[in-house]
């Protein structure tokens, strides 16, 4: 419906006039607002070649310690792509993850674990009629760590976040 009316089927003639039948709402985007946008999409390929190489950084100096000290890093699978939106790593198990995070913010290492399962959530509640079991989503909310990661980070500050993460591990292995 169009803002809650049958607009739409006047316009196509299948009513001599429109009204209101339902409710509705108007989701155009202000002339400011799509200014701003206009601004942000011409910024965009700026913008996505600093997270991809943020990405690639902390990808090449993380992924070869995965195996000695017990986290995985993210794959971008070959033929897709990616929003480079974040980086994480997956610690072994909760515990873990809650001890690196520990020593990485005593460090001033800005690091979180980053989203709650939305079916665990207070607002998924009143939608839901039974419990969800999602094991792998519970286990990845319960071993996420997400690092710092902003276009503007520099270089010595991503290899600061890389050496604590580093030494994080190491102290909780």
């Amino acid at each position: 419906y169009d803002k809650g009316t049958n607009r739409s089927a006047f316009l196509r003639g299948e009513v001599d006039r429109y009204t209101w039948v339902d409710q509705g709402s108007s989701f155009g985007m202000s002339d400011l607002l799509a200014a701003f946008l206009l601004g942000q999409l011409e910024e965009r390929p700026k913008v996505m070649a600093k997270r991809k190489a943020l990405f690639n950084r902390y990808h090449r100096s993380l992924s070869p310690l995965q195996q000695h000290l017990g986290f995985r890093v993210p794959v971008v699978p070959e033929g897709e792509v990616s929003g480079y939106h974040m980086f994480y790593v997956l610690a072994s198990d909760a515990e873990r993850r809650t001890a690196v995070l520990r020593e990485l913010n005593e460090s001033g290492i800005g690091a979180t674990f980053h989203y709650q399962p939305l079916h665990r959530s207070k607002g998924a509640k009143p939608w839901t009629t039974r419990r969800f079991d999602c094991p792998i989503t519970d286990s990845v909310s319960s071993r996420i760590i997400r690092l710092p990661f902003f276009t503007t980070l520099r270089t010595s500050e991503a290899e600061r976040v890389t050496q604590a993460l580093i030494g994080a591990f190491e102290h909780t292995g």
